[in-house]
């Protein structure tokens, strides 16, 4: 008997074995909202391997080959299951250090001169006073109006104040 009918709509029980819970298959099919239980777990793939060894017909024994080739799909399938959680955790950090680093932008524009068309399309020009974080992007506070990062068009150096340098008299 091969396990591999467990995840198809056919899945029938083991032989000599009473259907008394409702296979994988029902259960994944059923709507359930927790990866946990739509997904075999490797103690529960162990125990029915286990089960298939006890319960198995003696005239028609599981061979050496199809044992291997069950090991070789639970591992396949264990291998795709560490590697969709790597990926969902890269995703994760990858989204958090792409905040950061427009947050850090935006940081960098502090006491600067911008100008750009706000949300609104009207024009925007000032220092920049304040940087915030809202819904994923980046505001800044110029004056009393907010343009989000991808709303600035031009950044000058904050104007400045003249500046007179002291002149001493020849001696």
């Amino acid at each position: 008997m091969s396990l591999s009918p467990l995840y198809g709509p056919a899945a029938a029980p083991a032989a000599g074995a009473t259907p008394s819970a409702p296979t994988a298959s029902a259960a994944n099919t059923a709507g359930s909202s927790s990866p946990a239980q739509q997904v075999l777990g490797q103690d529960a793939f162990l125990k029915l391997m286990i089960a298939e060894l006890q319960n198995q017909d003696p005239s028609q024994t599981t061979n050496g080959t199809q044992f291997v080739a069950q090991l070789a799909q639970f591992s396949a399938l264990e291998q795709m299951t560490n590697v969709a959680q790597a990926v969902t955790k890269l995703d994760s950090d990858v989204t958090a250090l792409s905040q950061q680093t427009l947050l850090t932008q935006g940081a960098a524009l502090i006491g600067k001169q911008v100008s750009g068309t706000d949300a609104g399309g009207h024009p925007v020009q000032g220092t920049v006073s304040q940087v915030t974080m809202q819904n994923g992007q980046v505001e800044l506070q110029v004056g009393s109006q907010t343009l989000t990062l991808a709303q600035v068009e031009r950044i000058d150096n904050a104007a400045s104040t003249p500046t007179s340098t002291p002149t001493s008299a020849p001696a």
